[in-house]
């Protein structure tokens, strides 16, 4: 089976406990539970992308359905795509870029405690596109161009020599 999802750091869990205070923010995590029947939360990923919404995006990344934890991986790296095209004022901007360094320290988290390549044949493929995602979300948070976005190149397994190479470099963009 998926490696157990790795969970989110103190910083992270604290801007989620802000971002609950708006009522429909807790309503589509409340929704994420096991319990309910439908294991893709559809309408907690059609508000993310309606509303570019960080924590709930993140949130998504500690899944338990592997699936769900792709698509959640990609709905973090186009929140920070389309970030460039949000006009705010320059103390919003710190509060991004904070939020950029949690992003990076979690997602190295991720990687350091996470195979990056398990067996089977269906886990094994999911899994290899979950870790190219998670991957390609590194470069976007950190401007790197290490393992660009390349829908064919998914799944395929990069080298363990080119990922331990990239999280030195990946890790100082995180915080301490």
């Amino acid at each position: 089976d998926y490696p157990k999802p790795i969970a989110l750091t103190c910083e992270l869990l604290q801007g989620l406990e802000v971002a609950m205070k708006d009522d429909s923010v807790r309503y589509h995590f409340e929704r994420l539970h096991q319990r309910y029947s439908d294991p893709r939360p559809s309408a907690a990923f059609s508000y993310i992308q309606r509303h570019n919404d960080f924590h709930l995006a993140i949130a998504l990344t500690t899944h338990w359905n592997a699936d769900v934890r792709v698509d959640a991986v990609k709905a973090v790296g186009e929140y920070r795509r389309i970030r460039q095209m949000v006009c705010a004022p320059r103390d919003h901007h710190a509060l991004l870029e904070n939020q950029d360094h949690q992003a990076v320290g979690y997602f190295i988290l991720v990687l350091e405690n996470t195979p990056w390549v398990i067996a089977g044949s269906e886990n094994s493929t999911i899994h290899g596109i979950y870790i190219s995602w998670i991957l390609c979300t590194l470069d976007l948070f950190t401007g790197t161009t290490l393992f660009p976005e390349d829908k064919s190149r998914l799944g395929v397994d990069n080298t363990h020599a080119a990922i331990r190479d990239a999280l030195m470099k990946w890790k100082t963009f995180a915080p301490e």
